[in-house]
């Protein structure tokens, strides 16, 4: 674990580039004066040529939660920010716990996100590129279970949706159209508690992949009982192909949910929390072929014994890379570009940026650039945070 680690530190020193040279611009976004700020959410529309964020805030006077949209060019000018209206307190606590599950449409530029209602019922919101909000109920044919987590969201070449989560205990994956109907729905259990957390199709678009946790919740959590990372292989009508399993972190928190990315080259990329230490992220990327075959693994980051479980994000870049943003000690940001075999080719250390306590970081990549999304403390009131948006250069070799 030493070698690998100096290894890396060696790649690192090497390869990288001071932070100011390589942001290219910031953007601060605000909700109102009176609130909380933060993310829930980054993507992009590839045919708009425009990055997308979802946040929420958070009323100090009435602790009302609402759901806000922000379009902005690849030059940082924002061209549309819009209320989508007050959150329901089980689907705001789940927003602040996990994230806003969402994606884009890359045919029509839809903003599809999934809400939880407090009568635990799931629907899909749909914001069309005209900024026009409706909602569907998203119909399983049967009641949900109460306690429902749906962790990811991912769009198929149909403009139908795959979504993964829980129910019940069991991993659940299923496909929806834009409406809500649910045309099938899969469950993977092992007899213990799964949740599946992340989902990505392949570069072709016929087979998608699943990452999730398998953890008994019974006894005292040791190593040895550490929850298992479970990555799955599905085709287009949800059958399990391939699964391959292995030992993850020793505690499932949000924070050490897997997440999975899939390159052009065809090659898979899981990044997952491998530490012993409940206080403690160790990051590895494990690298597989498209028939899930294991290539190897790397570690990313590591944080300090004492500290706290650090937030995450991925995402996959041209020319067969992929980023990875992870929070360290609350408020230093660690930004890893890398090759397909998990090699470092820059990393940025962003020191002091983060603010607001335990929050959420979001990578995303367009047209040349990385996009970083996360929560910094607002310069007029020091009790709140704004949304803080940061373009980035991609490594180039000399």
């Amino acid at each position: 674990m030493k070698y690998i680690f100096e290894i890396l530190l060696c790649l690192v020193i090497v390869s990288g580039v001071s932070a100011s040279d390589a942001v290219l611009w910031r953007q601060e976004l605000s909700c109102d004066s009176n609130s909380t700020c933060k993310p829930g959410a980054l993507m992009v529309d590839k045919n708009s040529n425009e990055v997308i964020i979802l946040g929420t805030s958070k009323q100090t006077d009435t602790k009302e939660t609402t759901c806000w949209l922000w379009k902005i060019n690849p030059n940082g000018v924002v061209t549309h920010k819009k209320s989508l209206g007050v959150e329901s307190k089980h689907s705001s606590f789940m927003a602040r716990i996990f994230g806003i599950k969402s994606i884009v449409q890359p045919d029509t530029g839809d903003v599809v996100r999934l809400k939880l209602d407090n009568n635990n019922s799931v629907s899909l919101s749909v914001t069309d590129r005209n900024i026009l909000t409706r909602t569907a109920e998203l119909d399983s044919g049967q009641d949900w279970a109460e306690g429902i987590l749906l962790h990811g969201i991912a769009p198929c070449k149909n403009g139908d949706l795959l979504i993964v989560g829980q129910d019940n205990g069991a991993g659940i994956v299923m496909r929806t159209d834009i409406s809500g109907n649910v045309k099938w729905k899969k469950t993977f259990d092992t007899e213990q508690t799964e949740n599946l957390t992340s989902v990505a199709y392949s570069a072709d678009g016929n087979d998608f992949y699943v990452v999730g946790l398998s953890a008994s919740m019974v006894g005292k959590m040791e190593f040895e009982d550490a929850a298992e990372v479970c990555v799955l292989r599905y085709d287009g009508d949800g059958k399990l192909k391939v699964g391959d399993f292995f030992k993850g972190g020793v505690a499932p928190w949000p924070t050490s949910s897997p997440k999975i990315v899939c390159l052009a080259s065809g090659k898979v990329v899981v990044v997952y929390d491998k530490s012993n230490n409940v206080k403690a992220t160790e990051l590895y990327a494990k690298i597989y072929t498209r028939e899930l075959t294991p290539l190897g693994e790397k570690q990313m980051l590591k944080t300090k014994e004492d500290g706290p479980p650090a937030f995450f994000d991925v995402c996959a870049t041209s020319e067969n890379r992929f980023v990875l943003i992870g929070v360290v000690d609350y408020k230093d940001l660690r930004i890893y570009e890398c090759k397909e075999d998990g090699t470092i080719l820059q990393t940025l250390e962003l020191d002091g940026k983060v603010g607001g306590g335990a929050t959420r970081v979001y990578v995303e990549y367009l047209t040349g650039k990385i996009f970083v999304a996360f929560a910094s403390r607002s310069q007029e009131n020091a009790e709140g945070t704004k949304i803080e948006l940061l373009a980035l250069k991609p490594y180039k070799a000399d």
